[in-house]
């Protein structure tokens, strides 16, 4: 009976221990729910398999449930690898640094840890807490290089680092069922070996991890530069359409100042009121709005801020939408990165122009202001009566257009929530008019 309570605690806290690791090392956390749901599925297979004495099968099950479990939660193939992977290998380690501290430090030999059932649990025991500690050591690694914002794009690469990561992982498995089949009682050389093995090859992840972070931030670099670039020719092509404007308005001020004459000197005063309301108001007005947009960018003097801003007006005046811009200061410096600034309002402009778009008052505002040390983005647009509440529109996924379609919100409030506390972001919807305030402290 005591025999079965230990088997059942040692598995017990096993996959507990793989459940920890994964939902650690995971940037994007998981719920409680989840990680119960997981530790269930880790753990009957690896009691089963424990009791009829087939232990070589219990890091491959783990790793197929790990893989299955964060592929149907993330829906993304890249991080349910890479953490059914290093989760084995961060428990590899962990095992490998226990064996040290009992053999070398407590002097037991290994023969002892095999056999004796209360020592083995707690050295399961120890071996949880460190490969905790080993995993908030790789969460704060992977949060420092913002590894959370990387894809790899490039299919090729996701198969070549997906395979390293996977023989890495086959070689210290491999390894460690020959050294237990080779010797019941392995030496202080084999276990020291087997240290080194796993942390050299853990070293080679690191470094690979980190410069392959590195060609995926200069690839998304590089697109940025290029798509930052053709947007900042959109602006200067649409200041040129701006003096083309003003020259054609000048080209045709003589025949305007000919055609009021002609109606003065007729004494038509009603024809003059007509044509005055009905041909040169209206024009005006049109030429005069969009052009007041693009002369007021001027006050934004960081130029992929501008070229974003421009780009989206663009969209927005080709779709028909009315477009006001009102900018008082220069806006020169915000305590936000330059590539989040942009996603952000990039987001909450494409989202007011699918929303304005629904509506028969097609407009969208946009006012840009500083106080002291504060700098407010107010964007309002036009809105369907039927647009669902706040708390439902930033749901992964929701999008009133199709599935798929409603990511941007929910990654705009990721981006606040996980890396600044100075940005706050305010919605409200009011009359059928959304409103999102962003708030730079």
């Amino acid at each position: 009976m005591f025999k079965i309570i230990i088997n059942i605690l040692y598995i017990l806290i096993l996959s507990l221990n793989i459940s920890i690791i994964s939902s650690t090392i995971n940037i994007k956390k998981i719920s409680l729910k989840n990680i119960l749901i997981m530790n269930i599925l880790i753990y009957i297979p690896s009691y089963l398999l424990y009791v009829l004495n087939m232990n070589i099968f219990l890091v491959p099950i783990s790793i197929i449930i790990v893989f299955l479990n964060y592929f149907m939660i993330l829906k993304d193939i890249q991080s349910a690898i890479f953490t059914s992977v290093f989760t084995q290998i961060i428990f590899a380690l962990s095992d490998a640094i226990t064996g040290i501290i009992f053999i070398f430090i407590f002097k037991f030999s290994y023969f002892q840890i095999e056999n004796k059932k209360i020592l083995y649990l707690t050295l399961s025991v120890i071996i949880l807490i460190i490969s905790f500690v080993i995993s908030k050591i790789v969460y704060k690694f992977s949060k420092w290089q913002n590894l959370n914002n990387l894809k790899i794009i490039n299919k090729r690469d996701i198969l070549i680092y997906s395979l390293y990561l996977i023989i890495t992982l086959i070689i210290v498995y491999s390894y460690t069922i020959i050294l237990k089949s080779l010797s019941q009682n392995p030496n202080k050389t084999i276990i020291l070996f087997n240290f080194f093995l796993i942390v050299s090859f853990i070293i080679l992840l690191i470094i690979t991890a980190y410069s392959n972070s590195k060609n995926i931030k200069n690839d998304l670099e590089q697109k940025h530069t290029e798509t930052e670039l053709n947007q900042l020719i959109e602006y200067i092509n649409m200041v040129e359409q701006i003096s083309s404007d003003l020259r054609s308005f000048k080209h045709d001020y003589i025949n305007i100042i000919k055609i009021i004459g002609n109606y003065l000197d007729l004494k038509s005063y009603n024809e003059l009121n007509e044509f005055f309301k009905r041909e040169l108001m209206p024009e005006s007005i049109k030429i005069l709005r969009k052009d007041r947009c693009f002369l007021l960018l001027k006050h934004i003097k960081i130029d992929p801020l501008k070229g974003i801003m421009s780009s989206k007006i663009i969209i927005a005046q080709s779709k028909k939408i009315i477009t006001k811009l009102n900018i008082i200061d220069d806006i020169d410096n915000l305590s936000i990165s330059i590539l989040d600034i942009c996603r952000i309002i990039g987001v909450i402009l494409d989202n007011a122009i699918e929303a304005a778009e629904l509506c028969d008052n097609r407009f969208i505002e946009i006012a840009i202001f500083k106080n002291d040390k504060i700098t407010t983005f107010i964007i309002n647009n036009s809105c369907p009566t039927n647009t669902p509440p706040i708390y439902k529109i930033y749901e992964k996924n929701f999008s009133t257009k199709g599935l798929g379609r409603g990511v941007g919100l929910k990654s705009v409030r990721n981006i606040i929530n996980e890396k600044y506390k100075n940005v706050t972001l305010n919605t409200q919807i009011e009359n059928s008019v959304f409103q999102q305030e962003l708030v730079i402290f």
